[in-house]
């Protein structure tokens, strides 16, 4: 006889399924299911429960009646609080391997390691070629004035990102960035996207510099990045 269709199981229920006509057939059932569904938090334990049953037809009218011999499964699921506990100590345990104990704590440390995704950002800012494009130099002091420019640079770009953050959680506001969004959390990136469009045009003086008239300027972001306008408009003079 073909076994029923499996049957959902819950903790701490026991559940009778699944019947078969030979016992080899449905110890093998078992075994089969337990393998399966071996679980170390939930185990599943099971057995076969055999079963007499009237065989389906007439029945004779004198004498006892006809029986056929049915196996079923059974199967009951514990919970294994032992084995919960100790899972959720392996994985609520967190190593974390410096050389810096005397100047940091513990809570210091992890914290300095959550933060390293603020790094990775960095780091691609610099290999950005947008950014930074192809550099030829040869002498190693050189590459080094280099590198300490780009870092000043990456400075200088997460400072003009932390300054507006810092001045927007004063307000109700959102900014609006490139791409029609409102955000109270700008990238720098978007930041200098909102000013790659400012155009500055001659005047009759030559350390004076103007905005056109139809060109939209971003007032509210100068003012949360504590920068003037006049940084495009006044021209320094040469030394």
């Amino acid at each position: 006889m073909e076994p029923s269709p499996w049957h959902t199981y819950t903790n701490g229920q026991t559940i009778e399924n699944f019947q078969w006509s030979v016992l080899p057939d449905a110890q093998q059932a078992l075994t089969d299911f337990l393998h399966q569904h071996c679980d170390p938090f939930y185990p599943i334990s099971g057995q076969v429960v055999t079963e007499e049953k009237r065989k389906p037809g007439r029945q004779p009218k004198n004498g006892p009646p006809i029986t056929v011999t049915l196996y079923r499964l059974k199967f009951e699921v514990t919970t294994d609080e032992e084995a919960i506990r100790k899972e959720k100590e392996r994985l609520a345990c967190f190593v974390l391997i410096t050389n810096v104990l005397d100047q940091y704590s513990d809570g210091e440390i992890l914290k300095e390691y959550k933060e390293q995704s603020s790094v990775e950002t960095s780091f691609k800012f610099v290999k950005d070629p947008f950014y930074v494009g192809p550099a030829y130099l040869k002498k190693p002091s050189r590459i080094k004035a280099l590198a300490y420019v780009i870092l000043i640079a990456l400075l200088l770009f997460h400072l003009l990102e932390r300054r507006v953050r810092e001045a927007l959680k004063q307000e109700d506001e959102p900014l609006l960035i490139p791409g029609k969004k409102k955000t109270f959390k700008p990238t720098g990136k978007k930041i200098l996207e909102s000013l790659e469009n400012m155009i500055v045009v001659t005047t009759a003086d030559p350390l004076r510099r103007a905005f056109p008239r139809n060109l939209k300027i971003p007032e509210r972001l100068f003012r949360l990045a504590g920068i003037a306008p006049e940084v495009y408009l006044q021209v320094r003079e040469k030394p």
